[in-house]
This record gives C-alpha cells, structure tokens and sequence, in this order.
C-alpha cells in the first residue's frame, strides 16, 4: 500500500510537473536563459515538498499497519487451556540445538492518535553512544538510510544518520527535513527536552519545513511532557492559528491533545 501510494503520487504530480518545466524551457530558449535559474529553483523547492508529503504518508501508512497488526492480535481467538500441546520426543542421536538468535529489532507502535507508545530498539548495555553513521557521501542515500531507520522503529540508529546529514550536508535542499526526522528520532527514544529543542530549531530556521503543522505539535506534546502545560497549549494553539487548514487527521490529534492537557 505504501509502494503504492508513492507510486502515484510520483505519476499523477511530480513527473508532469517536471515534465512541464522542461517543456517550457525547451520551447522558449530565451525565456529559459532569462528565468532558468529561477524556474529551477521553483521545481527544486516544488519536488522537495512533494517528496516530503510522501514521507508523511509513508508515515501515516506504516501507523496504520500497526495499529491493524494489533487489532488482529487484540481480537485472535486464545487456545484452550484444558488441551495440552503434545510434547516431541526427540530421537537418539539428535545434534545439538543452535544456539538462540538474537531477537529481531521491536517495529515503532503507535496509539490511536498516531503517537509513539514504545521505543525501537533498546538501549544497549554500557551507555547512550549513538552508532556510527553509514560510510556514504552520498546525501540522498544518507537521507534515506536514515528515514528507513526511522520507520523500522530504529530510533537510535535514525538519530546517528540524521545527524551526520546535518553536520556533513548543512547546506543541502533536505536539511529542514532531516532535522524534523531527527526530532522524530529523538521523540521516538523519549528524550522530549532534547526533541523540542530539534523541533523549536526547525520552525526558528525553516519556519517548519515541510513539516510545519506537524513540527509545531509535536514541539507543544514535547512540551507537555516535560510538565509545561501552560506553553503546550500556548504552542498547540498556533497551530489552530497558523495552520487552519492542516490535514483532517492532524487536527484530530491537535484537539485530543488539547483535551489530554484541559486547555482552555
């Protein structure tokens, strides 16, 4: 579902769009000299947004699974307890068992309000060293291993890859979109204080991103917390404010966390 919801979205939006300026700028070649650059930097700006609504619904896609994968399990029928599983008698020369294999990385779960309720992996024993970063220098490849680490639940390792892009690419078109997920990796582990301060980062300097209605929430629930009720619901709503027209499902979760911290 989430292939292909991307799918179409490439297909129906971005590649016309694209396809459009080359148009433009092929059939009116004094008019391309005169505005390319601007016009570039239009479709640039156009394209990173465009991908960045992507990356929300692969979000909001990844919610949803889980959210189903736990009605399943909520709802599957228990075995009786008054039929006992036969037990195997193994045979004489049996070799010996393999030796248990580590368990697979816990996947994100989320509450009805697409909250994280669980962290990712957890902490390894001997302290909070982040991993080290993938050896790329690469930035849409960066990016990407970071998003993918963030959507299996691999809060840390996100946090590691999310931090290198922002240190090695400062300057790159995804930088304002990297340290939102950054944000989201450290919301992720409940490190609130150092979440809301990657979020405030975000809407000071990019004015939110592509994530603006998004980075603002989550900047008030970090807020909420940490036991600042009073500027959670001051910062909740701006976002009313600011953002009237956000997506249907994120004004849902603005007026539960409104309603969880009785603002007036």
């Amino acid at each position: 579902m989430k292939m292909l919801v991307q799918k179409n979205l490439w297909k129906l939006v971005v590649l016309p769009l694209l396809a459009v300026g080359l148009l433009v700028m092929e059939s009116r070649p004094g008019m391309a000299q005169t505005f390319g650059n601007e016009s570039i930097h239009q479709l640039e700006e156009q394209v990173r947004q465009l991908t960045g609504k992507v990356e929300e619904l692969n979000f909001m896609v990844l919610q949803m699974q889980t959210q189903m994968d736990e009605l399943r399990n909520h709802n599957a029928p228990a075995q009786p307890a008054d039929k006992p599983a036969p037990v195997a008698v193994p045979p004489q020369n049996t070799a010996p068992a393999p030796a248990t294999s580590p368990q697979a990385p816990s996947q994100a779960r989320f509450d009805a309000q697409g909250n994280v309720i669980e962290e990712g992996n957890p902490v390894p024993e001997g302290g909070n060293t982040l991993g080290a970063a993938p050896q790329t220098d690469n930035p849409d490849e960066l990016y990407n291993i970071g998003y993918q680490h963030l959507l299996a639940g691999d809060y840390r390792a996100a946090e590691a890859v999310f931090r290198n892009f922002i240190d090695r690419f400062p300057q790159n078109m995804r930088v304002a979109d990297a340290t939102f997920w950054l944000g989201e990796a450290l919301y992720g582990q409940k490190l609130y204080r150092e979440a809301g301060e990657v979020y405030l980062n975000v809407q000071k300097n990019y004015q939110g991103g592509g994530h603006g209605p998004e980075n603002l929430l989550k900047l008030a629930m970090s807020m909420a917390r940490l036991g600042e009720k009073d500027l959670a619901c001051q910062t909740l709503a701006k976002v009313e404010e600011q953002y009237p027209n956000a997506n249907p499902a994120l004004l849902v979760r603005l007026k539960d966390e409104r309603s969880r911290n009785k603002c007036p």
